[in-house]
């Protein structure tokens, strides 16, 4: 895609129609359906661009998103989505309680938790002799390892992940990354 040296900044609907430009290039030379499909649903999905882009990463991985449909105009651009709020594999503890959990389940275990709903943990409490009380500290003790890393980290960057951006990022590469 080329903008104009003379531009020193650009307008959401000219950026919008310039990556529509470059998306319908993508199609032309292609007799994949599958490409014409994606083609087809980013040219749908692009105007919801100009709003912002709705992305639940996953805690483990720089590329760990849940993403909406409008996420694949980046597929056929080949601009890949990155972000650097990573949990450190090497703190066990937070590893283990937040796993490949997305941020959006980990607000609806820290809800759970100061409601007490303990649902959850239903099928740890019926399939051993754990009590309910169990169930609830270890919800407690979830959902304190959780605040922790929130709390910790709220500028949403770790420093695990910046050392996983950098592995992972090619020279040259143009990605987008979410904070």
């Amino acid at each position: 895609m080329d903008i104009h040296e003379d531009y020193g900044q650009i307008d959401s609907q000219l950026l919008l129609q310039l990556i529509g430009n470059e998306v319908m290039k993508r199609a032309e030379n292609t007799t994949d359906e599958n490409v014409r499909y994606n083609v087809s649903e980013a040219m749908e999905a692009l105007p919801g661009l100009e709003t912002g882009l709705n992305v639940n990463v996953r805690l483990n991985s720089v590329t760990g998103f849940d993403l909406p449909k409008e996420s694949v105009v980046f597929d056929i651009l080949d601009i890949r989505l990155l972000h650097g709020w990573v949990v450190d594999p090497s703190d066990e503890e937070t590893a283990k309680v937040i796993g490949r959990t997305c941020y959006n389940q980990l607000i609806e275990k820290l809800v759970a938790a100061s409601a007490g709903d303990t649902s959850a943990y239903q099928d740890i409490a019926l399939s051993s002799p754990q009590t309910k009380d169990a169930c609830l500290a270890r919800q407690t003790h979830e959902a304190e390892v959780i605040e922790h890393f929130l709390d910790s980290n709220a500028q949403q960057l770790t420093w695990h992940g910046l050392a996983e951006l950098h592995d992972v990022l090619r020279e040259g590469e143009l990605a987008v990354l979410f904070r």
